[in-house]
């Protein structure tokens, strides 16, 4: 094929309430993550899912349970689009990361 084609592309996000315990959220967000291979059983798109992707593209800030497990892996990248939200410093401080 030589020439560009149109098509549409989306992303999802897993959402929850920010009153979920931060070890549930933490569980859920370990779970969805190192298993890919049972999700993409069911799911062909769940192949694209990885720790680091997965924080790309997020328009809504991340559950303090979900930081927790990015933070223990090194992913660092989902903290940037956040620094503008006033609510930064103070989740930030929650979770034991630098400002």
């Amino acid at each position: 094929m030589n020439e560009d084609i149109a098509a549409a592309v989306g992303k999802t996000l897993f959402v929850t309430h920010e009153r979920m315990a931060v070890s549930q959220a933490y569980e859920i967000t370990k779970a969805l993550l190192e298993h890919t291979p049972e999700l993409t059983a069911a799911l062909t798109a769940a192949k694209e899912i990885t720790p680091t992707n997965a924080v790309l593209g997020s328009s809504i800030p991340f559950h303090l349970g979900a930081l927790r497990y990015y933070k223990e892996k090194g992913i660092n990248s989902c903290y940037d689009p956040l620094r503008s939200d006033p609510r930064f410093a103070d989740l930030m401080s929650r979770v034991g990361l630098p400002q």
